[in-house]
């Protein structure tokens, strides 16, 4: 059945552009324990493509390709830092690395840090901490869900790639399953429901292939990237939990939420040796009730900034950031320049254009009717352009 539905995927996001045989490759690469790592304290930005960019790409799978994305086009970038896991060791005590990551909950964004270990049989992640979240169910807020910071782990550890990883040929995939579970207070009293303990399980089954190898191009990167390219596919399957037992139907159908809902994320990656970033994914993510988005993004690492990234490093401060009404833009001097919010799909939903007439250093634009979650701000000036990362309502 996994085969058969990665089979479906790939067919779908089937070739579009020519790859040519080449030098540079000449076998698969292998990746273990002793190849996959990452470095303390580095920072890689993960540029996200534009709309038309995710559109226009498809892949080819198979051995010795070249995988051209030297053309695509980026809309703002998200600071992420790889860093040694050391701080959290009372809740995660061989944890080698940890990252920002959010989960959906009752529909609501969760702000984690995810714990991932890196040992001799692969890449694992162990849990989480989760961030508290108040979640408001009526307009008056009593009815309410309350999520307290937890520490939530995996049963058992959660297998993300397996080693050693090479290209075999398109095997059938390598599947994992693992469960977690959130606690939280539920509020209902119109249901007669106060205080009454709820529990968010999610099952996890987490699906591997390599399903091609050869050389990468990405903008920013002066040489070819020596890859392997590994499709996934995760299907996460949710059961609610009230005073211990799973909820009725009928009190779930209240909140919109039914047992046993389903998700999907279809992935293609592209991993090379020395990290354990994707260097390039693309997801396809599939909602409840079949709904489809996409997302894409590469890594470029700390040490390619340009220079003028660091001369204007300062050049504009957004606050507060998270938010739930405003957020100001702060320019140090008078100036033109033009801001663009984009969703963490890359679709544009919000722009404007400042000119240095306006007179303008302090631009404030309001929130309140974004949807809770993650969103990026591109500021350009002309000869210089800063992005932002920003949490709505969170």
């Amino acid at each position: 059945m996994k085969k058969t539905l990665l089979s479906v995927f790939f067919f779908v996001i089937a070739l579009s552009f020519v790859a040519t045989q080449h030098s540079f490759s000449n076998e698969p690469i292998v990746l273990d324990s002793s190849n996959f790592t990452f470095t303390p304290n580095d920072t890689m930005y993960a540029k996200f493509l534009t709309l038309e960019s995710l559109q226009s790409i498809d892949f080819e799978i198979g051995p010795d390709k070249v995988f051209d994305l030297s053309n695509i086009q980026t809309t703002a970038e998200e600071d992420t830092v790889v860093d040694n896991a050391n701080t959290y060791q009372e809740y995660f005590p061989t944890a080698t690395l940890y990252w920002e990551n959010s989960y959906t909950i009752f529909g609501a964004y969760l702000r984690t840090l995810e714990f991932d270990q890196i040992g001799y049989y692969g890449l694992k992640s162990q849990g989480f901490l989760a961030d508290s979240l108040f979640l408001p169910l009526s307009q008056d807020k009593t009815s309410n869900l309350i999520v307290p910071k937890q520490v939530v782990k995996y049963t058992p550890e959660l297998v993300k790639v397996p080693f050693p990883l090479t290209y075999q040929g398109q095997t059938v995939p390598a599947t994992y399953q693992t469960k977690r579970m959130i606690n939280a207070t539920f509020n209902y009293p119109s249901l007669g429901l106060v205080n009454v303990p709820v529990g968010h399980q999610q099952t996890t089954e987490f699906s591997i292939i390599v399903t091609g190898w050869g050389t990468l191009l990405l903008p920013g990167y002066s040489e070819p990237i020596n890859v392997l390219q590994v499709a996934t596919q995760v299907v996460y399957t949710d059961t609610i939990f009230l005073n211990g037992t799973p909820a009725p139907e009928i009190l779930l159908s209240q909140l919109g939420l039914t047992q046993g809902q389903r998700t999907m994320h279809n992935t293609i990656r592209f991993l090379r040796e020395n990290t354990y970033a994707n260097v390039f994914r693309y997801t396809r993510f599939v909602g409840i009730n079949g709904d489809t988005t996409h997302s894409a993004y590469y890594f470029k690492s700390k040490e390619i900034t340009s220079v003028q990234d660091n001369i204007n490093n300062n050049a504009f401060t957004i606050y507060p950031n998270p938010s739930n009404d405003f957020i100001n833009i702060i320019t140090a001097k008078n100036t033109h320049y033009n801001i663009s919010i984009y969703s963490i799909t890359g679709q544009k939903i919000y722009e404007t254009y400042i000119s240095d007439n306006q007179n303008i250093t302090n631009h404030q634009i309001n929130v309140k009717e974004f949807n809770n979650g993650v969103y990026f701000i591109k500021i350009d000036s002309g000869n210089y352009s800063e992005n932002f990362k920003i949490v709505i309502g969170l």
